[in-house]
């Protein structure tokens, strides 16, 4: 009989993005540059480091390849929407970058505080969700949707519009 060998540490490892985070209408509203800070952070996690979690301005500008000024304002944005927290400031003089939590994670023996849940988006923001969602009703009850019987678990299709001949 072949010997089993350790799973652990044998992969590469990955960011674990739940489905109630990633639709949520926090995340939905946070930009590109923002997105990626936040990646970024969670590929420092390492299941118990949660808090120490070290990434400079400068580091994610050169890193992700934006400028500083842009990656101030993902920074910002992800602290004012509550994905990340800032556990300790850092020091440009020491050169010691700050110390970030991910609020999706338990932080010590604190259990996750997910204050992004309790994001509010601006009227405009909801008006534009709410109005993508309507677009959406239209177009699937306009061209039907048809349940693919290949498909995993039942889930659905829409059949393409024909486009318009010469």
């Amino acid at each position: 009989m072949a010997k089993r060998g350790n799973k652990r540490g044998s992969g590469d490892q990955f960011v674990k993005l739940p489905n109630v985070m990633a639709r949520h209408p926090a995340f939905r509203s946070l930009s590109g540059a923002a997105v990626k800070v936040w990646i970024e952070l969670n590929t420092h996690f390492m299941g118990t480091n949660n808090g120490k979690l070290y990434l400079s301005l400068n580091d994610a500008a050169d890193l992700l390849l934006l400028s500083k000024g842009t990656a101030k304002r993902a920074f910002d944005e992800l602290e004012a929407k509550g994905f990340i927290r800032k556990t300790q400031a850092g020091q440009f003089r020491g050169h010691w970058a700050a110390e970030w939590a991910v609020t999706h994670q338990k932080l010590k023996e604190e259990p996750a505080s997910r204050a992004w849940q309790s994001f509010v988006p601006s009227a405009q923001q909801f008006r534009r969700i709410k109005e993508r969602k309507e677009r959406e009703q239209k177009r699937k009850k306009k061209l039907g949707t048809q349940v693919d019987p290949n498909a995993p678990h039942g889930s659905t299709t829409v059949p393409l519009e024909e486009a318009p001949g010469p």
